[in-house]
């Protein structure tokens, strides 16, 4: 293992160095510390530029070197140190992206989730109405029925209705007004309740 005056004398790029990688092996802080404010400024450039948020790229540059010293025992004989580092960044960048679009994801589908919830009420509450319109409808005596369904869903006149059914058109009238009001007694009852 090298003393602390060799450590210092090793220049910025030859972090590759066989000993100094041989020392964060053994734990050796004053390794790390060389290593870590060597290429601290590189690997922060380098997730600035990527997420573009210079305190993201800080946590990443600190979860960086934090695996670099978790895993430092596990090291490979021959590895390059930089390298190895920029290696460990890229993944945490890849993990953290990801993260990010799965985030994303969920808060897209929770926000559809509560779109269709907010407008499925109202589609139920639709389905009720019609329900209920059409057990008023079927309740109806079938003359009234007819008159009503020939009014609304045929778009026929009172005189045409008359016409067609060969009755007076003020009957027609009468009827209809007594539909009307049948209905509007049992769908106002519903509409309140909801």
């Amino acid at each position: 293992m090298q003393n602390r005056r060799n450590f210092q004398e090793i220049p910025p790029g030859e972090l590759n160095n066989k000993e100094l990688a041989e020392a964060l092996q053994n734990s050796d802080h004053e390794a790390f510390t060389i290593i870590f404010y060597t290429l601290m400024p590189r690997v922060l450039a380098y997730l600035t530029g990527c997420v573009k948020r210079r305190d993201l790229a800080e946590e990443l540059t600190q979860d960086t070197f934090l695996k670099l010293w978790h895993t430092r025992t596990q090291l490979p004989d021959d590895v390059i140190l930089t390298a190895y580092i920029f290696v460990i960044a890229r993944n945490h960048l890849y993990n953290f992206l990801r993260r990010r679009r799965l985030e994303a994801a969920y808060e897209a589908e929770a926000a559809s989730s509560a779109y269709l919830s907010e407008n499925l009420e109202p589609s139920l509450e639709f389905n009720e109405i019609w329900r209920q319109y059409q057990d008023c409808l079927s309740r109806l005596d079938p003359e009234q029925k007819e008159i009503f369904i020939l009014s609304r869903d045929h778009d026929l006149t009172y005189e045409q209705i008359a016409a067609e059914l060969g009755i007076n058109q003020r009957l027609v009238k009468r009827r209809m007004g007594s539909t009307l009001k049948i209905l509007r007694k049992e769908l106002l009852s519903l509409l309140v309740s909801l």
